[in-house]
This record gives structure tokens, C-alpha cells and sequence, in this order.
């Protein structure tokens, strides 16, 4: 999946020889592609937020409601916990984009820069 993250340039890692890219909390990020597809109308959306320790991914599946718990690990380690999500009908296009983003989510494992792009793969 490919998210839009303004502003990479900002979210370097103080302190090292090199400036690493850390990965974007409390950003809500639009996905502009699930699987090498470009998304058409209404974008899902993915937010990572941290509290007291423990974090939490939220958004928008283009047309309900999601959550599940996150795990950060290692350099680019990603895990996303079970997914809950709203259960409201989908029309048009908005169906199959929130069932191959809630799919491709469910396979992400790990974390990347490109660019300006996050890449969850």
C-alpha cells in the first residue's frame, strides 16, 4: 500500500550521523494504492497514534470505520493486529477498495520510505 506523508523531510531522527526516517505518528495519511492499484474516489485513510506505550491504528476504509492495534519493531518492523471495523453498506467503488485495503493491511509487515511516499508492504 502507498500513503501520502507530507512533509517526510520534517521526521528525521535527531541525533544520528545520517538522518533516519522515523515512522509518522498522530499523521493521518490518505492511500493512494493498495497493491500497485491506484485508489479512485474516496481514499481510505491510516493514522498510527501512541498513548501511554501503547499504540493504535485508525481510518477510514473509504467507506467504514476501521481499528487494530499496531506493533513497531526493529528498523521498518510493522504488524497490524486484528482489524475491527463499522459495518455500514458500501456503494459503487468504495466496496472493492475497503476490501482490498482491509486485505492488503492484514499482509503488512514491514515499513519504507520512497521518497516522499510511506510504503507499507
Amino acid at each position: 500500500m502507498r500513503f501520502v506523508v507530507p512533509f517526510v523531510a520534517g521526521l528525521a531522527t535527531v541525533g544520528t550521523a545520517a538522518a533516519v526516517p522515523s515512522f509518522p505518528l498522530d499523521r493521518e495519511l490518505r492511500v493512494v494504492a493498495v497493491d500497485g492499484q491506484s485508489v479512485t474516489g474516496r481514499m481510505p485513510t491510516f493514522v498510527v497514534r501512541g498513548e501511554g506505550g501503547v499504540l493504535t491504528g485508525s481510518g477510514s476504509t473509504a467507506c467504514n470505520r476501521w481499528s487494530a492495534a499496531i506493533a513497531l519493531g526493529g528498523a521498518d518492523g510493522l504488524a497490524v493486529g486484528p482489524v475491527r471495523t463499522t459495518r455500514m453498506a458500501c456503494a459503487g467503488d468504495a466496496t472493492e477498495t475497503e476490501r482490498a485495503f482491509l486485505a492488503a493491511l492484514q499482509r503488512v509487515n514491514r515499513w519504507r520510505y520512497e521518497g516522499s511516499v510511506l510504503v507499507l508492504e
